[in-house]
């Protein structure tokens, strides 16, 4: 989870007393919101009264050391004067402790301005409509959202470092206009211009998160220690108080969209976020998850093969229908979110349209000549993520492993996941030669075993060994997800031998395969 995001209130991840609070706050706020405003507004006093703790003991120290000194100087009293003492010091090793809290800034891709002009000048218009300050730094995440972060500067909440954060799955789901939409909104919301206190208290939850982030990883500090157990049982307990209100404050920002969308724009653009999200977190990024474990390293480039992928599923039919369950959803108040028919609702729109289609993307709009750049550098990004590169005390542990495995294998027999294992290990740290034969010992007791065949036809393939096309040709059979990478390695050693129309061959049946994965 990044710096910033708010955990979602659900009933099996969370203690069943935070999603009673969480709905009874609800009930509160539907038969007197008054009163639920105001029981709101005063834990959001309450939080600042933690944080202020620090500072109150070293004023009160300060304001009373000038009254206790004439005592000790006539020796009536002792015990105030160091009370005094002790309340300054303590206090002013509090603050100094608070004013070095580590606040992470969102993490992404930091964009410039200067080499993506469109973006930025789209993100002028909208702030200067909104009424906002400026944004500090924009910053492309692999997320679906677009929020606007306020991240404290030092311990007190008083200047803050503003980041725009957006989704570039939000952005290769959604048409130009709509993510006009969905900036608007961000902007509109933060600037609170229509609904003050519901985004005061929105905001709070995002700042208050943020605060009990940086304590945790301070907690080692002595001083810190009290405020963050403290800090932690308050944070959990605004953040189901305050649910109602933040769902009430996410309904309220669609109006922001009316200001720039006609409401016909703004239907599509509520459903094409709803119908997106699922989407890419129910098929999409399960299938790319499921190429990573089946070939051990990140092939697919997700960013890359996304805007094909939603192109090709919204003209599915049931596509349709998936966006027709979405929309039936019953409202919850331990959902974290309105459901689509809230949002609809919000906004008087009583029916569904088509699914939207996606003809040209935000991120081709508004990336412009950079946009294959920008997607290639997010790619890297999450491959390194996912597979990050293994430094010296993980290389270390990882020949440990190997040792003892080795070791293993000459008394007694693997299991089958322990020789694939040690079989992998044992190319990493011995190479290709030493490797050939603990392949093919897997093959004979598994021959239905892809990895292993992929693994065996690729190495023979490196030594000119054109077997290795017929290990490769088993592996793609057996396991769909590794024949685009098959084809490519077939087709590579076929161009390195001068054989140009088999390449070529090969390639096509990889982008065949690359585009019915996506689809």
């Amino acid at each position: 989870m990044e710096q910033g995001d708010i955990p979602l209130l659900t009933g099996s991840k969370h203690p069943p007393l935070l999603n009673r609070l969480s709905q009874w706050a609800e009930g509160v706020s539907q038969r007197n919101e008054r009163a639920y405003l105001i029981s709101t507004t005063a834990l959001i006093l309450f939080g600042y009264g933690i944080l202020l703790t620090y500072p109150f003991m070293f004023v009160a120290g300060v304001f009373m050391l000038p009254t206790a000194i004439p005592a000790v100087l006539h020796m009536t009293d002792v015990v105030a004067p160091l009370l005094s003492l002790g309340f300054m010091l303590f206090g002013g090793v509090g603050c100094l402790a608070l004013t070095r809290l580590p606040f992470n800034l969102p993490r992404g891709l930091v964009l410039d301005a200067q080499k993506l002009p469109l973006l930025f000048t789209e993100i002028d218009t909208l702030q200067h409509h909104a009424d906002l300050g400026g944004v500090d730094r924009v910053v492309l995440n692999h997320r679906f959202e677009v929020e606007l972060v306020r991240t404290p500067r030092f311990g007190l909440p008083i200047l803050f470092t503003r980041s725009l954060v957006i989704g570039l799955p939000l952005m290769q789901s959604m048409r130009p206009i709509h993510f006009t939409g969905a900036l608007a909104r961000t902007f509109g919301r933060a600037s609170r211009r229509h609904n003050r206190l519901l985004g005061a208290i929105n905001q709070h939850r995002q700042l208050w998160w943020q605060y009990h982030r940086a304590l945790r990883r301070a907690k080692t500090k002595p001083l810190i220690v009290p405020m963050h157990y403290l800090f932690q049982g308050y944070n959990a307990l605004f953040q189901a108080f305050s649910l109602p209100a933040a769902k009430r404050d996410d309904l309220a920002a669609n109006s922001y969209i009316l200001e720039h969308l006609c409401a016909d724009d703004t239907a599509e653009l509520l459903e094409a976020t709803a119908i997106c999200d699922y989407l890419l977190q129910n098929d999409y990024w399960p299938r790319i998850r499921a190429s990573v474990v089946a070939s051990g390293t990140p092939v697919i480039p997700p960013h890359a093969m996304m805007a094909k992928f939603l192109r090709n599923a919204m003209n599915r039919p049931q596509t349709t229908q998936q966006l027709k369950q979405l929309y039936q959803i019953p409202p919850s108040s331990l959902l974290p979110q309105p459901t689509l028919k809230e949002h609809m609702d919000s906004l008087a729109i009583h029916r569904l349209r088509a699914v939207p289609l996606l003809l040209e993307t935000a991120a081709h709009r508004f990336f412009d000549a950079m946009h294959g750049k920008v997607i290639e550098q997010m790619d890297e990004d999450w491959r390194q993520r996912t597979h990050p590169a293994q430094d010296e005390d993980s290389n270390t542990r990882i020949h440990r492993v190997w040792s003892k495995l080795r070791e293993k294998a000459r008394h007694v027999s693997l299991s089958e996941q322990e020789l694939w294992r040690y079989a992998r290990l044992t190319e990493k740290f011995q190479g290709k030669r030493a490797a050939v034969m603990l392949y093919k010992q897997i093959i004979q007791q598994q021959p239905k075993h892809a990895e292993a065949m992929y693994a065996l036809g690729r190495i023979l393939l490196d030594y000119r060994d054109d077997n290795g096309i017929r290990f490769l040709e088993k592996a793609m059979t057996l396991k769909v997800s590794l024949a685009a990478q098959g084809c490519k390695t077939i087709g590579k050693y076929f161009l390195a031998q001068g054989h140009t129309e088999k390449a070529r061959m090969y390639e096509e049946k990889a982008s065949v395969f690359e585009a019915s994965h996506a689809a």
